[in-house]
């Protein structure tokens, strides 16, 4: 079992800091994913998460920690992250292998490092919206859909940013838990922590 969602915070710590001169229109846009962008990185957060996998049982979804038994919700997502847990469901079906050129006119075919869109978001010589369509993208790799995938991440999910006025209609906090729960959990385990 992984952490990915734990050793990805300080990306997301570091993109915050480098969308301080464009701060008022990333709030003036009201886009519940930038909600996440203030989180902190405590030290100790990896080694915990790891140490909690051990009392994790994959088949009931839950975990047993001397016979109490804890399981993450849909509330329990609405509720620490604020990301919506109904709307569009966020599914991933077709390869759009030009989606970084057109969105971010970045010439890439189905993947993208975490790292060139974190450096796109922070470029002050990008226009604002191309900025946040990048920050937003860092936010679904790094929170929403951490994986372990060197830290790349697919064009599919471009669609889902490309107009940032839909952005909020999409289901982040179903997905993040789905995710989590994927055959065995994964994903986000700072929810998993604050629970």
């Amino acid at each position: 079992m992984a952490a990915y969602g734990c050793s990805k915070l300080p990306t997301i710590c570091n993109l915050n800091k480098s969308l301080q001169d464009i701060v008022e229109e990333v709030n003036g846009k009201n886009i519940c994913l930038f909600d996440i962008l203030p989180i902190r990185k405590p030290d100790l957060l990896v080694p915990l998460v790891e140490e909690l996998l051990n009392y994790y049982d994959c088949e009931k979804y839950l975990f047993n920690i001397n016979g109490h038994k804890l399981a993450i919700t849909l509330e329990d997502i609405l509720y620490l992250t604020g990301l919506p847990i109904r709307g569009t469901p966020i599914m991933i079906a077709s390869k759009d292998t030009k989606a970084f050129k057109r969105v971010f006119g970045i010439v890439k075919n189905r993947s993208c490092s975490i790292k060139d869109l974190k450096n796109l978001a922070g470029n002050t010589n990008v226009d604002t919206d191309t900025r946040m369509k990048a920050a937003l993208m860092v936010l679904i790799a790094c929170f929403v859909m951490p994986m372990g995938n060197n830290y790349h991440i697919k064009g599919d999910f471009v669609k889902f940013v490309e107009k940032l006025e839909d952005v909020d209609n999409y289901a982040w906090g179903a997905a993040l838990l789905a995710f989590l729960n994927k055959s065995r959990i994964d994903g986000n385990l700072w929810v998993v922590l604050v629970s």
